[in-house]
């Protein structure tokens, strides 16, 4: 098992598929994906692990279940996700815009694999400017 968790939520699996290989590349993390959104809700409401807390989470806005927003509002609602930092993405500006306040990054859609690989390099900046994800701590300076 490697230091960190990261949790994607991604349905459309060729996106999936690249953002865990960029986050498994550049991250040296273990990368959970759940293509659905209740799935994923589900996943994070019964994952009592905390070694399996994920430090970054990647949204699609739109989910089949349950939509990215809905994660992030139960992600923001629960103590033990207070120090996870998560990314969104969508093509629905408007969704984006709702997100603003409470995801720590914003991805406007299309994506590729350079926007994945600029998350990694603002996370790893994020960590070396607070030491930690936000009082997790990860080491993905490898």
């Amino acid at each position: 098992m490697k230091a960190c968790q990261v949790l994607v939520v991604e349905d459309e699996p060729e996106l999936g598929e690249l953002i865990v290989e960029v986050f498994s590349l550049e991250l040296h993390c273990d990368v959970q994906w759940i293509a659905n959104g209740a799935l994923a809700l589900e996943w994070l409401k019964t994952n009592r692990c905390d070694a399996s807390v994920p430090i970054l989470i990647s949204l699609d806005g739109h989910l089949p279940g349950a939509s990215g927003l809905n994660i992030l509002d139960y992600l923001r609602s629960q103590e033990r996700y207070k120090n996870a930092r998560v990314v969104i993405s969508s093509s629905d500006s408007l969704l984006l815009e709702q997100a603003r306040e409470k995801a720590d990054l914003l991805l406007l859609k299309p994506v590729a694999y350079s926007h994945f690989l600029e998350v990694t390099r603002w996370f790893r900046k994020v960590i070396s400017q607070n030491g930690k994800a936000r009082d997790v701590a990860c080491d993905v300076s490898s």
